[in-house]
């Protein structure tokens, strides 16, 4: 749809690409630091998704929408606070696929948590706090006062945009404050330097999906389910082969039962993973 954009697809390309912007705009914000007190991180943007790059230098992030959660796109947010804090311009383009298309108002609420509504100083020194002491928490008993205000926060914090923040923060820091504090993500889509944009695929590619199905069934042995008569009896063994049968009559679904079909099964898919993880 866009043969005319240069891709960079690599953590490495991206790297670059995002040490250029740095250099372009005497960025000497500080290199993020895991909270742990680990080696410090090497900020990459290691997204699978590739960034494409405009004839004027407008950056575009593409985000394929394959989850009917919005949980992955808020991470792929968040991880590109550094390039949308100082690319010039840019594009964040979801692109649907049938029938994930119904879970757009979802994505949009991300894009308005995350993009439209920075946090104020005060609220980003209480987030320090709360996951300090969250941290802290699961390694030394807490003053029952402390605990009382960890408890208040996890009422105020208990959203998923400070759930995956916390998340990324244990491995990033406080660096992870910086995009959501500043104002210039949500100056850029108020002055059109910034634009978010969303598109349907107009095909179906249901047809490649065993192609990257990893739930193959396996191997059965031929024997398995045949029943065969007492050994010595005098019972006729039953037939291994029997008669053909006519194939049962299918009724094929329609383009909106399909849909509606896929959706229910990709919404049963996703739920059950989410419930099978564990978040610290």
């Amino acid at each position: 749809m866009t043969p005319h954009l240069e891709w960079l697809t690599t953590a490495t390309e991206k790297a670059g690409y995002l040490a250029i912007l740095q250099a372009d705009t005497g960025s000497d914000s500080p290199a993020p630091r895991p909270a742990d007190g680990s080696p410090e991180w090497r900020q990459e943007l290691s997204s699978t998704f590739p960034i494409g790059i405009e004839a004027d230098g407008r950056a575009v992030l593409l985000y394929l929408a394959a989850e009917p959660g919005p949980d992955g796109f808020r991470s792929f947010l968040q991880a590109h606070f550094p390039l949308l804090r100082l690319a010039p311009t840019w594009t964040v383009r979801l692109a649907f696929p049938r029938p994930v298309d119904r879970a757009y108002d979802a994505y949009q609420a991300v894009i308005r948590d995350e993009l439209e509504s920075p946090l104020h100083p005060a609220t980003i020194g209480e987030l320090k706090w709360y996951f300090e002491h969250r941290l802290k928490a699961t390694r030394e008993p807490m003053h029952p006062e402390t605990q009382g205000f960890l408890s208040v926060g996890a009422k105020v914090f208990g959203t998923p945009r400070f759930t995956d923040m916390y998340q990324r923060w244990l491995t990033h820091g406080d660096a992870v404050f910086e995009g959501p504090c500043s104002p210039a993500i949500a100056e850029a889509l108020n002055t059109s330097r910034g634009r978010v944009e969303s598109v349907v695929l107009p095909h179906s590619y249901r047809h490649l999906s065993p192609l990257v199905d990893g739930a193959v069934a396996p191997p059965r042995k031929i024997e398995t389910g045949l029943r065969r008569g007492p050994k010595g009896g005098t019972m006729r063994p039953h037939v291994l082969n029997p008669r053909p049968q006519p194939p049962p009559v299918v009724t094929p679904l329609s383009v909106s039962e399909q849909l509606e079909h896929d959706w229910r099964a990709l919404n049963e898919f996703y739920n059950a993973r989410k419930a099978q993880e564990v978040t610290p």
